[in-house]
């Protein structure tokens, strides 16, 4: 699970990147429906991107410590809920960024996502000695079968568990969607583990390739892939499926991949991408109907590094570095400096022995000494879903995410994108975290919305709604090309929607670069909307929100709700309503969103 010491960190977020221009806003950037993720062909590049300072150190990946509260300052009070918020239905735990309002001038006045109660997984399991009780159970646990054990946000572990080990479960009992078991070392149970007294609930997570009873319509569980053409999808081929409280994280990682099926719910499960570098859902343009994503914690992993050349090198794949510590096989390779020699997004690690580098192709031009370089972990490099989003489907019913903490991400959080002749019946994303999204873009120039819509002529959306949810954008490293919710922004494609509600969402830009997110919490074009655009009683740190020309950061760069090229087919004069909104710094109202219209 995330941890105090893994990458993005506000702790290890200034690592010396000075400003760079930001390219010119051009989304989305696919020249065709079904997004299958970013293609090397239209990835931005960054025009005289230049690092005055790069990072000496590098970043690793932090161990496993549980859904802990990141910390440091001062507490806020107890929040007082407003009925609305999300926190009668949370999971228990304390707040995993308890302190993130800490120091501000004011503060919303309801309780805030993953700080004034906790997201992600759900605790499912107690214990009495060395029994422990499963509850909520959907697929008959069996003795041998496998389970990872994680402490809920602010709490801990039965002595006698380590956190994240695999254990056998024994002497299995119950019926109905309660079990009890005892663990094991071994798979013949002959090595039992004694554990200590605990008088609050952890979390129970089943290990994909050792479970028996595995849900019906789905497959791929043994990780030789199923549907995808890669390997480690879990796909889900039946209507109603519920993936809940699996851990995904293991063996290298796991995705998973629906088919044109009916209700999907994806709930309480660990994503981690790993060594095989997969995302977490995608669906190549098979659209699903009717998805549910709650309560899961997904962490994109996207370590970045950097370091620079120790010798020139005019031909062949190899680069000599000055440190390779971080660097593992299958990271995307950059020429920060002379960018056209590396072909960047597209050549990775091959091999590392010493300091010597090899790539997956040969340098184009000389690669000096001196030359900075940067690596990052971006998903499914060398295949059709390379650098793709990590989440990026296209739903023809209604979609429902919550209470999820998702972490981390190479290019973009969330993305969501209909072809022509299909029609989503909303889309509701409440009561979630999204932190730091964008790893990718000062290295490759990775667009990085934290949730992006988008549509073919001919599809449309109905409501959609963005409340109660908390976004930080809070390292240099992961600074963004794009914008919080970037929602039906271009011409090109078409797609409208009647009703945009973006309401009561607390976001963080407070990294120390002036380049961390475009337009801050939104970029809209109200015309692609039939109704109305709704943004009201936000609260915002805009520090570092900047326009796509970099002439004006903060207050004036918050949101921007204005017409793209391509214009609309929606009123004239859309209705739009923007008040209430908030800046954290000073605590007074924020103006009107760039373009006019509001």
């Amino acid at each position: 699970m995330p941890s105090m010491t893994t990458v993005g960190d506000q702790g290890k977020a200034q690592c010396g990147l000075a400003e760079r221009d930001s390219p010119p806003r051009a989304s989305p950037e696919w020249s065709s429906l079904p997004c299958r993720g970013f293609q090397a062909a239209i990835i931005m590049k960054r025009a005289g991107l230049i690092f005055a300072l790069l990072c000496a150190a590098y970043l690793t990946l932090g161990a496993f410590v549980g859904i802990q509260a990141h910390g440091g300052g001062t507490s806020l009070p107890t929040c007082t809920t407003n009925g609305n918020d999300g926190q009668t239905a949370a999971p228990p735990g304390t707040g995993q960024f308890s302190t993130l309002l800490a120091g501000y001038a004011t503060s919303p006045k309801w309780c805030v996502a993953g700080v004034g109660y906790a997201v992600g997984i759900t605790s499912n399991a107690t214990n009495s000695g060395n029994t422990i009780t499963e509850t909520g159970v959907l697929n008959v646990p069996v003795s041998t079968d496998k389970r990872s054990f994680y402490a809920q946000s602010g709490g801990s572990l039965p002595s006698g568990i380590k956190q994240g080990l695999q254990y056998f479960i024994c002497g299995v009992s119950g019926s109905g969607t309660t079990y009890s078991y005892g663990l094991s070392t071994s798979i013949g149970c002959d090595s039992m583990v004694s554990l200590g007294a605990l008088g609050s609930g952890f979390i129970a997570l089943k290990i994909p390739n050792s479970v028996a009873n595995t849900p019906s319509g789905t497959s791929g569980w043994s990780g030789s892939g199923c549907g995808s053409g890669l390997t480690f999808d879990i796909c889900i081929t039946g209507n109603n499926v519920t993936l809940d409280h699996w851990d995904f994280s293991v063996n290298g990682g796991y995705f998973i991949f629906p088919g044109t099926i009916r209700n999907p719910t994806v709930t309480n499960n660990y994503f981690l991408i790993g060594s095989n570098f997969r995302g977490v859902f995608y669906d190549e343009g098979t659209g699903p109907t009717g998805v549910t994503f709650s309560n899961n914690i997904v962490d994109g992993n996207a370590v970045a590094i950097y370091t620079t050349t120790t010798a020139r090198t005019a031909s062949g794949n190899q680069i000599t570095v000055a440190s390779t510590t971080g660097i593992v096989n299958n990271l995307t390779v950059c020429n920060i400096t002379r960018t056209s020699s590396i072909t960047c997004p597209g050549v990775f690690v091959s091999s590392v022995v010493g300091n010597v580098v090899t790539l997956s192709a040969s340098v184009n031009s000389t690669v000096s000494s001196g030359d900075a370089i940067g690596f990052v972990r971006a998903p499914n490099p060398g295949n059709s879903l390379y650098q793709s989003p990590q989440i990026s489907f296209g739903d023809r019913g209604s979609t429902v995410a919550q209470y999820n903490w998702i972490r981390n991400t190479y290019s973009e959080h969330w993305q969501q994108g209909l072809a022509s002749g299909m029609n989503n019946t909303g889309i509701t994303l409440k009561y979630n975290v999204f932190e730091n999204t964008g790893w990718g873009a000062p290295i490759t120039g990775a667009h990085g919305d934290v949730v992006q819509v988008y549509g073919a002529s001919g599809s449309s959306f109905q409501s959609i709604t963005l409340n109660y949810n908390t976004v930080i954008q809070n390292t240099s490293l992961a600074s963004s090309t794009s914008t919080s919710y970037n929602i039906l922004t271009s011409g090109v494609f078409g797609a409208t929607a009647t009703t945009l509600n973006s309401l009561n969402n607390t976001a963080i830009y407070s990294a120390g670069s002036k380049s961390v997110s475009t337009y801050g919490l939104m970029a809209v074009n109200p015309k692609w909307f039939s109704s109305a655009v709704n943004v009201q009683d936000n609260y915002v740190d805009p520090t570092s929100a900047c326009n796509g020309s970099r002439l004006k950061c903060g207050n004036a760069s918050w949101a921007a709700i204005n017409v793209r090229a391509g214009g609309g087919t929606g009123p004239s004069t859309p209705r739009c309503t923007a008040t209430g909104n908030v800046s954290l710094v000073t605590g007074g109202a924020l103006p009107a969103p760039f373009g006019g219209y509001c």
